[in-house]
């Protein structure tokens, strides 16, 4: 079900997110979500950042699974003091500030708190956590399972 959330063709759903006609959708807002706050950026044909949203291979779902713990992490980060930050939060305060928005209210808001759950969520089914992403993250951030399954060690 969270896989279908952002249309994996290996969760059985079409891969672009189109269910069957009159059926809710229960990803809608989550694919919002990652498509507002986050394509700008993750949905080049770049790899670097990483760009989960259009992966060269497979769906942007399984590549967001393969991202997740990264993901969550970088959510996270709104929590902690900026001094204490081993990376910056995403999405970047300066992009959000660039965007018009108020990067306390995103902290605080709807938008993220969707996409924590969801990342919760997919934790869950990929045998982690968010506190074991909070707990190895702070310990170093590069110790979270790699965005690009090439990259895995």
């Amino acid at each position: 079900m969270l896989l279908a959330a952002t249309g994996s063709a290996r969760a059985g759903h079409d891969p672009n997110g189109a269910g069957a006609p009159g059926e809710p959708d229960p990803g809608a807002e989550v694919r919002h979500v990652f498509a507002q706050y986050c394509a700008a950026c993750h949905a080049g044909p770049a790899a670097e950042p990483v760009n989960f949203l259009n992966p060269t291979g497979g769906t942007s779902a399984d590549a967001i699974a393969q991202c997740a713990e990264r993901i969550a992490f970088r959510l996270v980060l709104w929590d902690w003091p900026e001094a204490l930050r081993p990376a910056a939060p995403m999405p970047p305060a300066d992009w959000l500030a660039e965007h018009g928005l108020d990067p306390g209210g995103w902290a605080a808001g709807e938008p993220r708190a969707v996409l924590r759950v969801f990342m919760a969520g997919l934790l869950a089914l990929t045998g982690s956590s968010t506190v074991r992403v909070e707990q190895t993250g702070s310990l170093d951030p590069e110790r979270l399972r790699p965005c690009l399954a090439d990259a895995a060690p």
